[in-house]
């Protein structure tokens, strides 16, 4: 397998969906074409975000995938807790994994927002990431985002 195959390979053939304490998929993990989709849903709190992100390194780290459309566009809730644990332990370990860009598509709802941008600024001089209020243009960044190989 060359190493643009190793980027884009196939990593999840049904997607995976994760539970919050209620019973309630917070967030559902699939693929598309070239990249991980994250498409997170409802409220969510930093326990959220934590558990999501250890679940997406975890799944990385088996099967190397460069991009990632993190798409909160559908929840409420501030996470700014789970902020430091992303940026010193979860995206060194992403990157290490083979993590090199990332979309990140806003929530409408205000605290969320906060905590998105604060995590933006922590990613920014780590990895390539672009922020969106619109799913196609988050796609469409994704899409062609430059992958070195």
């Amino acid at each position: 397998m060359s190493a643009q195959e190793k980027t884009i390979a196939v990593i999840l053939t049904a997607p995976v969906e994760l539970f919050n304490s209620q019973g309630n998929v917070f967030i559902t993990l699939f693929q598309k074409k070239d990249f991980l989709v994250a498409k997170w849903h409802g409220h969510i709190t930093s326990e959220d975000v934590i558990i999501a992100a250890t679940a997406y390194e975890q799944l990385i780290s088996q099967h190397s995938c460069a991009k990632l459309l993190n798409d909160k566009s559908d929840i409420t809730g501030e996470w700014d807790d789970a902020n430091d644990f992303l940026e010193f332990d979860w995206i060194p370990a992403v990157i290490d994994a083979g993590l090199l860009c990332m979309a990140h598509v806003y929530s409408q709802n205000m605290l969320s927002c906060s905590s998105e941008y604060e995590l933006f600024l922590r990613a920014a001089p780590q990895l390539q990431v672009a922020n969106f209020t619109e799913l196609a243009l988050a796609e469409q960044w994704l899409a062609n985002c430059e992958v070195a190989v």
